[in-house]
């Protein structure tokens, strides 16, 4: 893999791996779950595409999207599309009703 000087990246990824029986059972679950959607995604579209959205401007999302993409490309990942987008900030977070819908394949890729 050419990481195009990013090795320190590449150990970093390399030991937080070798952490994951330190992630609690109930987050362990929560993760399996979500990367089980987007493999289904990819495995039924040829690709998934995330979005991360920062909903108070508290660089969460950018943090996220920023990771997504590193371990993507430490794993290989060409079939992620990942996007990201901010929102006004708010006074409260209301999450929508179709917040937890899952992957839905768009025909038209």
């Amino acid at each position: 893999m050419n990481w195009n000087g990013f090795d320190v990246l590449e150990t970093y990824i390399g030991e937080r791996i070798s952490e994951y029986d330190v992630i609690s059972d109930a987050r362990n679950k929560a993760l399996t779950q979500l990367a089980e959607q987007i493999r289904e995604e990819v495995d039924s579209c040829g690709q998934a595409k995330l979005i991360f959205i920062c909903t108070h401007n508290s660089r969460r999302s950018h943090l996220g999207h920023l990771w997504a993409q590193l371990a993507a490309n430490f794993f290989e990942g060409d079939a992620l599309s990942l996007f990201q987008s901010l929102t006004p900030v708010t006074a409260s977070f209301f999450r929508h009703p179709s917040y937890h819908l899952p992957f839905q394949c768009n025909a038209e890729h």
